[in-house]
């Protein structure tokens, strides 16, 4: 008995990866050519492989890549590819935020003071950004599998 063989739909923009998978059988035939049709239409690249080869390049797909951010982070860890590491870099993100950029009042709030000291509304702004930059590398990592 032969091997059951499959299509599947590689991204252009992710090579090896594939975002569809079909079963290459005589009784689907024209279930199939509609399939292949639209991943077709949307840009796919049309291979036949066997079982193991398709749920690898259909694991190895994601929606949307990583932002370069979040990919360096990642790679800096020397564990790319591994969900728990992934986890437990964004709890890392998370807490070191908290620890140098912990959310202040608005300066404009009733008691815009931290430790006495009065805060800029500049200053305020500039730290904003960076606190949502950094939260949203851990976000990405938190969501992105």
């Amino acid at each position: 008995m032969s091997e059951q063989m499959f299509y599947v739909a590689e991204d252009p923009d992710q090579p090896g990866a594939a975002f569809a998978s079909c079963v290459d059988r005589p009784e689907y035939a024209k279930s199939t050519a509609k399939d292949i049709a639209d991943w077709l239409r949307r840009g796919g690249i049309i291979h036949r492989v066997n079982g193991e080869t398709s749920m690898k390049m259909l694991s190895a797909w994601t929606t949307q890549p990583l932002s370069p951010t979040a990919k360096a982070v990642l790679d800096a860890s020397n564990c790319a590819g591994s969900r728990i590491v992934q986890l437990h870099i964004a709890a890392a993100i998370r807490a070191l935020v908290e620890q140098t950029l912990p959310d202040l009042p608005h300066p404009h709030a009733p008691d815009p003071t931290l430790f006495g000291a009065r805060i800029d509304l500049g200053g305020w702004i500039e730290r904003q950004h960076l606190r949502s930059a950094c939260l949203s590398v851990a976000h990405e990592l938190e969501e992105k599998e």
